[in-house]
């Protein structure tokens, strides 16, 4: 039977804890159509207590000893340019206990128990999986000091997310099993407790020895965290076939023309020429590709960064506080919700950093926002509007224009979770399609102006966003195939059988015969 302490009574914990700090890689697989993706699961440490915290504390059966471990996943981000670029699982239900399991040295199995398990169908996170976004607990003999921990193989449930788009939960078989080796010292670390009045987290044990060694492990654990992290940042140029073929020099399209440097707030702005050199330049914002804030705001922290951006494409209407806040600090960070004294904070510095001629005070206005400020992606859209009701000549130069604009993918290398919102809300879906069909459009005119020099340059810049979008390379293969060049239709398949699935590629052959 156990026993539950009184609500003012001391008690001596013993534990200790095993460091591990290791991480591994986890194939995840659609059984339906056998797409497999790796994850990268992140395992900090495993520990040993005589009690456990469960809101209260609680002192494990005579005999017996609590087992937990630690341990976060999450989807291993591609490089942008390489295969598979944004395709990955993730949404995921968190593991059944008998997923979990650990084997005493003595050959003896024993099957977890799980407890608050987090699920993310509502708030899908690009660097978490959900995989393992539960605790997992063992009770154990007491005299247990080392073993096994494995995870997997299982089943659960999980999205397939392609182009960063996810698709309906499905069932997806985890690979496995992943074990690796948990090991105590004899004598573990006595530690007096008070029961805590309120939640807080599992405590650890206050020796020296181990709060050196949980300091250790939280410093490499969040190294490895961050190079998973940052792993999208690393960009890998892709230059498609045909940029240029040999002996071709490259395709060079006329500088499109420079914004307005106040442009109204609507989402068709009208277009002028470059600024005078006495003149305000204004504040400009650069989303289709890597984030560009001009004047610099080199320095400035994720969340300030965040808000610049936020504000600059929901250029709409002025945006309340709570959807601010809701945007950048999502129920998937883990995290209460950021306080209204660090919110305003976070946008009085943003104010110190542009100048308050771009983020004024509200000063009784329903919202913030950001005024003389440009954005491409509004201009990107106002290029391709106008194109849709002009001459052809004109809706080229228009087309092209626009085209000019794309740098990259849509916030390419902000892979912290304050820039999840530009996922969430399709903002980086809502690009790509936007990009894709100008250019598709723009090199069906100019193949058809004899142009296809031009006609190629238009799908070479919507890959620089959109490297595996079947609509571009079905355009390529058949510009290629006008060509009637042996030597570029050879590279052109290596650089499909890079990028694409084998699937696809049989779908542009089909394409060339049929």
């Amino acid at each position: 039977m156990t026993l539950n302490p009184p609500a003012d009574a001391a008690t001596t914990q013993r534990s200790a804890i095993d460091q591990i700090s290791r991480e591994f890689i986890v194939r995840i697989t659609n059984p339906t159509d056998g797409v497999s993706l790796p994850s990268i699961l992140l395992i900090q440490s495993a520990k040993l207590s005589t009690a456990h915290f469960d809101g209260v504390w609680t002192t494990a059966p005579k005999g017996e000893i609590y087992l937990t471990f630690s341990a976060a996943s999450g989807p291993e981000q591609l490089s942008y340019g390489q295969a598979n670029w944004g395709h990955f699982f993730s949404t995921m239900t968190p593991l059944a206990p008998s997923a979990v399991t650990f084997k005493t040295a003595a050959g003896r199995r024993y099957e977890s128990t799980r407890s608050n398990p987090i699920n993310h169908a509502n708030n899908p996170a690009m660097n978490d999986d959900g995989l393992i976004d539960a605790t997992y607990w063992f009770v154990v003999p007491s005299n247990t000091r080392s073993g096994t921990l494995s995870i997997g193989p299982a089943t659960t449930e999980g999205m397939e997310y392609q182009g960063f788009v996810g698709q309906a939960l499905i069932p997806v078989h985890v690979a496995g099993p992943t074990t690796f080796k948990v090991s105590f010292p004899r004598h573990l670390t006595a530690t007096t407790k008070s029961p805590p009045r309120q939640a807080q987290t599992i405590p650890v044990s206050s020796s020296p020895l181990n709060e050196i060694l949980s300091v250790i492990s939280l410093i490499f654990f969040g190294a490895i965290l961050w190079k998973v992290r940052r792993r999208g940042r690393k960009r890998v140029q892709y230059l498609p076939v045909f940029y240029p073929p040999p002996g071709r020099p490259a395709y060079a399209a006329p500088p499109a023309p420079t914004p307005s440097p106040t442009p109204s707030t609507s989402i068709n702005p009208v277009m002028t020429t470059r600024p005078t050199a006495d003149r305000d330049p204004g504040l400009r914002v650069n989303v289709l590709g890597p984030l560009q804030i001009e004047p610099s705001t080199k320095g400035a922290s994720d969340p300030i960064r965040s808000i610049l951006a936020y504000l600059a494409v929901h250029d709409d209407r002025p945006q309340s506080a709570d959807e601010i806040q809701t945007a950048l600090w999502p129920d998937s960070m883990k995290v209460a919700s950021v306080a209204q004294k660090t919110f305003l904070n976070y946008v009085s510095r943003a104010r110190q950093t542009v100048g308050a001629q771009y983020l004024p005070e509200t000063n009784g206005r329903p919202g913030y926002e950001l005024i003389n400020t440009s954005l491409d992606w509004r201009d990107f859209r106002t290029f391709a509007t106008k194109a849709t009701v002009s001459a052809k000549e004109l809706a080229i130069e228009l087309r092209r224009n626009a085209l000019q604009l794309v740098r990259g993918v849509p916030f390419e290398g902000e892979s912290s979770t304050f820039f999840e919102w530009a996922v969430n809300q399709k903002y980086v879906t809502t690009i790509i399609e936007a990009v894709t069909s100008v250019a598709h459009q723009l090199q069906a005119d100019l193949v058809l102006a004899g142009d296809l020099d031009g006609a190629q340059w238009a799908i070479n810049q919507a890959m620089l966003l959109a490297p595996t979008e079947m609509p571009l390379w079905r355009d390529l293969v058949d510009i290629c195939e006008v060509r009637d060049d042996e030597g570029l239709m050879e590279r052109f398949w290596r650089d499909a059988e890079r990028a694409l699935w084998p699937a696809a590629i049989k779908e542009l052959q089909a394409r060339l015969v049929g």
